[in-house]
């Protein structure tokens, strides 16, 4: 029980925060390409401006301001670049939330 209220937490934590995101949007679809929060703790939001977010780009931490330790990712994401994360040493932990 706690786990799930500390999920449905970040979820919520999520939607007020999907202006952190830099995103282009491809057939409907979003796709993330950057974080411009501070935040340590990174939630990647299910959907942007009504529209499903299915992939995460390269290097979406390359311009951050803060330095995250660790990401939560929903599980409708597809796709994540094998380049997403490069050069973020500080990252010690990535989540997949279930069933979101």
């Amino acid at each position: 029980m706690r786990k799930l209220m500390l999920i449905l937490g970040l979820l919520t934590i999520a939607g007020a925060a999907q202006a952190q995101f830099d995103y282009v949007v491809n057939n409907g679809s979003v796709t993330i390409t950057g974080y411009t929060g501070k935040s340590k703790a990174v939630v990647f939001p299910i959907t942007i401006n009504r529209l499903w977010v299915n992939a995460i780009g390269g290097q979406i931490f390359q311009n951050s301001a803060g330095k995250p330790t660790s990401v939560f990712i929903p599980a409708n994401i597809k796709s994540i670049s094998s380049m997403a994360f490069l050069g973020d040493d500080s990252l010690n932990a990535i989540n997949v939330l279930p069933g979101s």
